[in-house]
């Protein structure tokens, strides 16, 4: 049997109709994504237009299998599990959390302008140490056309006293939110 995105889609059948519907969201969801399985480094788009507290030039590792990424991690081997590395420290083999009921929203079929995309996934880091220590980023996680991944971090925190590479200095005046916002786009390439 078939498996689509981590669900099994075939095997849901309770009747003629729920079959018909179940085979048509196959035919139009399902691809073979099993490229997309392994290791893979990419750097940063460098513009700081799309770019916050993230050095030019950072470097990143992602453990990617289209599988796992719509699944509770709890529910996986350690040795399984997706995880994120960037060399600056902000995330070490950080797992990359599923969003249960998103891989059944019409958001995970999002596509931008540029490269086509095959699937995004939408995905909770929570690093145990570095800047963002114990707050939630999220990763977008788009499988281009061509065998390419681009993913995109998302986190914010509070101001603290060491400023992010690139970051100009900045007063807070008394009552201002003292936010400091993370914002990446990596690319890699198999």
């Amino acid at each position: 049997m078939r498996r689509c995105y981590g669900r099994d889609v075939l095997g849901r059948r309770k009747n003629g109709a729920a079959f018909l519907g179940s085979l048509a969201l196959f035919c139009a969801a399902c691809g073979d994504l099993s490229e997309f399985k392994g290791k893979f480094s990419g750097n940063i788009v460098a513009g700081n237009f799309v770019r916050s507290c993230f050095a030019a030039g950072t470097k990143a590792q992602l453990r990617f299998d289209p599988e796992r990424a719509v699944y509770p991690a709890a529910e996986q081997k350690p040795s399984e599990r997706n995880l994120l590395t960037t060399e600056d420290g902000t995330f070490d083999a950080t797992v990359l959390e599923p969003i249960a009921a998103l891989p059944n929203d019409p958001l995970s079929e999002l596509d931008f302008p540029g490269p086509h995309r095959l699937r995004n996934y939408i995905l909770l880091a929570r690093p145990n140490k570095g800047p963002l220590a114990g707050q939630d980023a999220t990763v977008v996680v788009s499988l281009l056309e061509g065998g390419r991944i681009e993913l995109r971090i998302i986190g914010r925190t509070e101001l603290t006293d060491q400023a992010c590479p690139d970051e100009p200095e900045r007063e807070t005046r008394d009552g201002e939110p003292r936010i400091r916002e993370y914002f990446g786009i990596f690319r890699f390439e198999q």
